[in-house]
């Protein structure tokens, strides 16, 4: 008799699956696609997802994808640095900043267009220092109603003006300029002494924040003729976007039986706080999102002097 019931829940169960597949797969929405690499994905879905004979449920398909400037328009990770800078959101203390800035360079007196790495991180400690001492130091919660008054006077400032030039300038020289492993490290400098839960929190925000925005923009940022280096002015860009076409190919590849993957060079936990947030239409799971995983203090915050990486995920 057990036997029996057990035979017929396993054709129950085969017939289910049968009955819900038919050798029809869940079809990838047209959208904007071109219509020749909708056909060809079409194809694929079709060859190889868990409608064709051959699929495996024990040995899946899957798809791997990056993230930044693929999967998105824009790149998560500098938007939150870009984000950090226009927020003012940092938990580094001010005698820590230069050191910060440059401890994961090499020779911070090469010039570039006649600025030098030590040029540009004088600058921006000693505007640190005062927006600390008159804004970052003086709110525990940059979401009071407070907090967001002194952001927008504080913003008027010489001092406030300098510092966004000279992040986004200083930022600017080193992608253009040092190796790469330098480069991965420097962008997310910002971030010491937060934990990856505070992270992924501001992260979200930054999201929010620039997805709001129609487009891509241009963004200028001109300093005062101050410091050292004097008058700094650079253009980044600015926005973030996901397209639908995007979301229905991660959630089209997922309904026929594939595994779906995202492979970042940006830090794990900034690239999950957008790809596994169902608000962003991602909806990955955690254990499919592989990028930079940092260091952590015994106290769950990034290391006061930033830079390292846990091992294996850089080389």
């Amino acid at each position: 008799m057990k036997n029996a019931v057990k035979i017929l829940a396993i054709s129950v169960a085969i017939l289910i699956y049968a009955s819900s597949c038919h050798r029809k797969a869940v079809p990838l929405p047209e959208g904007n696609w071109n219509p020749e690499v909708h056909a060809k994905i079409t194809q694929m879905i079709n060859e190889r997802g868990r409608c064709s004979k051959d699929y495996d449920r024990k040995q899946k398909p899957y798809a791997v994808f990056d993230f930044d400037n693929t999967s998105i328009i824009n790149d998560v990770e500098y938007s939150l640095f870009l984000y950090q800078i226009e927020h003012l959101r940092y938990k580094i203390q001010p005698d820590c900043m230069f050191n910060i800035l440059t401890d994961c360079l090499g020779n911070i007196d090469t010039k570039v267009n006649g600025l030098s790495a030590r040029m540009l991180a004088t600058d921006i400690a000693n505007d640190y220092q005062f927006l600390y001492e008159n804004h970052i130091g003086k709110y525990s919660d940059p979401h009071s109603d407070q907090a967001l008054a002194s952001l927008e006077e504080i913003k008027k400032t010489d001092q406030y003006k300098d510092f966004s030039a000279k992040m986004g300038a200083m930022d600017l020289m080193i992608e253009d300029h040092y190796e790469y492993v330098m480069i991965l490290i420097w962008t997310v400098a910002p971030l010491s002494c937060m934990t990856y839960d505070e992270i992924q929190e501001m992260t979200k925000e930054s999201c929010r924040y620039y997805m709001a925005m129609e487009g891509m923009k241009d963004y200028v940022l001109e300093s005062p003729d101050m410091g050292v280096c004097g008058k700094v002015s650079v253009t980044l860009p600015r926005g973030l976007h996901a397209t639908d076409e995007l979301k229905n190919l991660y959630a089209t590849l997922k309904a026929n039986g594939f595994d779906v993957y995202i492979c970042s060079a940006s830090v794990e936990a900034i690239v999950e706080a957008m790809a596994c947030d169902p608000e962003f239409g991602f909806n990955m799971d955690e254990d499919h999102v592989i990028g930079l995983r940092m260091a952590q203090s015994k106290d769950g915050t990034i290391p006061r002097r930033f830079g390292s990486y846990r091992n294996c995920y850089i080389q």
